[in-house]
């Protein structure tokens, strides 16, 4: 299903100011530098960088992303904080948090309520429909999506309340009892196709077919609402001897309490939200098969679709009551094809091609082909920091004006030479100056990246990794707020002191605050892309230079980036 996006342009920015001066027409004006009483010049204040600042930001857009999916009076997710906490920090800092100072587009995973979720922002320049003259998303234009494809996420526009919660389940990862109920929900869906007759007015259906189930307006004038059914299907059935109405309703109740309670434990405050819907409506429950009825617990909604043999549909706006729509994609081999002793859940041993459940308006997509990688190496890298993200055409200009920078502020900054100069024959110059292939891939790049802007040589990426931990043992309470949780401080150490374990976004903060260096990272994306991270130590020297190393990301590998080759 795809989204209409919904904006808005704020214009009470209390870190934009426009000063206004009136002047005659043949006047020219000029800002000129304070002086003290003295006589002379102030120094501009610099902003001042909050210690964990950035954690709290993160904290505060997670509250707001979380906030749709919890149930009503319940606390603050473990480890998110308080309204007091956000109100006190941004008061704190309101000179230094400027728009360059948000997540930007980023990835991060946090522990909330027992479980591991991902967190996307979307960035005001991906907030738009690319190919608006696309009826059908193509697969080249989804390139230029950022892609989801295992875990739990939450997807928000940055700055703004989430529109979508997700998550991957393999069946291979559930209980018996769990297995067993999406397996019935599925025989309950195939057994209704003998009773409905596939939906014919979807005017944004293009291929496959779709079934509705439960409640509908009545088209009857004697009657307000009905349900979906075909009565010449029913009435053969019955002749046949094979429709049982209390079976029927039995079977119904059942599906319907199922998929109830996996909308209550996955998205308690979205259940709550239509069923108080369902309420204020006096709107029949799809569970009861008569109305009007007393509602269960577990009533939510009056029907349910449901679609197969390879269904998709154009880019449209539903207009529905419900703000929410809950959608469960489930695997199954071809009905028309199996027989009755072939398994009917296919977690393994299926070919599917396309079928992206696509966000046009944010450029975000649902991998539907895709499960959860099963070795932790092969896990993609999460990089979440202070972020600037820059987009092509014209992001490695913003990119190279950032690294020029640092170099011309050599009074406070120092870029190591060596390891540039041991670097510069395995230089390409696309689409920015670094090395390729110089970095082995072994799991180790970006300790191996690290150690040669330390020590002119990968080699030492082991004693690189071996005084991080020593680090990350002394500095428990920073990585217990970073991951959200004290339970979370040593299966993160444990994991990460393994050779050949990659190196995550926690690594590079903390490399960068053991060393006390300034880690510059570009991460460069498959459509020419790129979005820069600056990662600080805790505090700088004021007597001596602070050293920076230039890291380039991609493709899930570090190479060295040169900030002089550009």
């Amino acid at each position: 299903m795809d989204r209409p996006n919904i904006g808005s342009l704020n214009t009470n920015n209390p870190n934009l100011t426009a000063p206004i001066a009136a002047t005659g027409p043949q006047a020219t004006s000029q800002v000129q530098p304070k002086k003290n009483t003295r006589g002379h010049r102030r120094r501009r204040r610099r902003p001042r960088k909050r210690p964990e600042g950035n954690i709290k930001r993160w904290r505060r857009a997670q509250r707001k992303a979380t906030a749709p999916f919890e149930a009503s009076g319940s606390a603050h997710p473990s480890g998110l904080g308080t309204d007091d906490d956000s109100e006190a920090d941004s008061d704190s800092n309101t000179d230094d948090e400027g728009d360059d100072q948000h997540p930007g587009e980023s990835v991060n995973a946090e522990t909330i309520n027992g479980e591991r979720t991902h967190f996307y922002y979307v960035p005001l320049s991906r907030q738009q429909d690319p190919h608006p003259m696309e009826p059908i998303t193509e697969q080249k234009t989804l390139q230029m999506y950022h892609r989801l494809s295992f875990g739990t996420c939450i997807i928000a526009p940055l700055d703004k309340p989430s529109f979508c919660k997700v998550r991957w389940i393999p069946f291979n990862q559930m209980s018996p009892s769990e297995l067993n109920g999406w397996e019935k929900l599925v025989f309950h869906l195939l057994e209704r196709c003998n009773h409905i007759s596939p939906v014919k007015g979807n005017g944004a259906q293009t291929g496959g077919m779709m079934w509705a189930d439960g409640w509908r307006k009545s088209s009857d004038p004697d009657q307000s609402v009905g349900r979906f059914c075909c009565v010449e299907k029913m009435k053969k059935a019955m002749e046949r001897a094979r429709y049982n109405p209390v079976s029927e309703a039995a079977g119904i109740q059942e599906a319907s309490d199922f998929i109830s309670l996996q909308l209550q434990q996955f998205a308690p405050g979205v259940f709550e939200s239509c069923r108080q819907l369902l309420i204020d409506g006096n709107y029949p429950s799809m569970a009861q098969m008569e109305w009007p009825a007393p509602y269960t617990p577990n009533d939510f909604a009056s029907f349910l679709t449901f679609t197969m043999f390879n269904f998709f549909n154009q880019p449209h706006q539903d207009s529905d009551v419900n703000n929410w729509t809950l959608v469960i994609w489930i695997p199954i081999f071809n009905p028309r094809t199996r027989t009755e002793d072939d398994l009917i859940l296919a977690d393994e041993g299926f070919d599917m091609e396309g079928g992206q459940f696509t966000f046009r308006d944010f450029q975000v997509y649902l991998d539907l082909t895709e499960r959860e990688p099963t070795d932790e190496n092969e896990a993609p890298i999460q990089l979440i920091s202070e972020s600037h993200p820059v987009d092509a055409p014209g992001s490695w200009a913003a990119i190279c004006q950032a690294m020029s920078d640092y170099i011309q502020q050599d009074n406070l900054f120092s870029i190591p030479g060596r390891p540039l100069v041991a670097a510069r024959a395995h230089m390409v110059e696309q689409p920015i100056h670094h090395t390729y292939d110089f970095i082995e891939r072994d799991g180790n790049c970006m300790f191996r990246a690290f150690s040669h802007w330390k020590f002119s040589s990968q080699d030492e990426h082991k004693r690189i990794r071996e005084h991080l931990i020593q680090y990350a043992k002394l500095d428990r309470e920073f990585i217990s707020e970073y991951l959200n949780g004290e339970a979370e401080v040593d299966p993160w150490i444990t994991k990460m002191a393994k050779v050949g374990v990659w190196g995550d976004s926690l690594a590079l903060e903390l490399l960068a605050k053991c060393y006390k260096v300034i880690l510059f990272v570009i991460s460069h994306n498959k459509i020419g892309g790129g979005t820069l991270r600056e990662y600080h130590p805790h505090e700088r020297s004021h007597y001596s230079r602070t050293d920076v190393y230039f890291l380039f990301h991609s493709l899930k590998h570090f190479e060295i980036l040169d900030p002089y080759g550009q």
